[in-house]
């Protein structure tokens, strides 16, 4: 809920194709791409509805949370 978008949201955007993504025991190397517009706000509401403190962070800021959707690399 920071004034400014954190080092994370840089890094993704300048190297989306070096992205890992771990769930449980599957490890997949993926590509980032920042969502907007309508995708933006069904993802919006899948994210607050598994972890709520989202909704609190963008409470915090003037600046729109930004959202990565993170897709397998072929």
């Amino acid at each position: 809920g920071g004034p400014k978008h954190p080092t994370w949201y840089h890094n993704l955007k300048a190297h989306p194709d070096q992205v890992t993504v771990q769930d449980g025991e599957t490890v997949i190397d993926g590509v980032a791409r920042e969502i907007d517009g309508d995708e933006y706000a069904q993802w919006w509401e899948r994210a607050v509805a598994a972890y709520r403190d989202y909704a609190d962070y963008q409470q915090r800021t003037e600046r729109k949370i930004p959202l990565f959707l993170v897709e397998p690399k072929n």
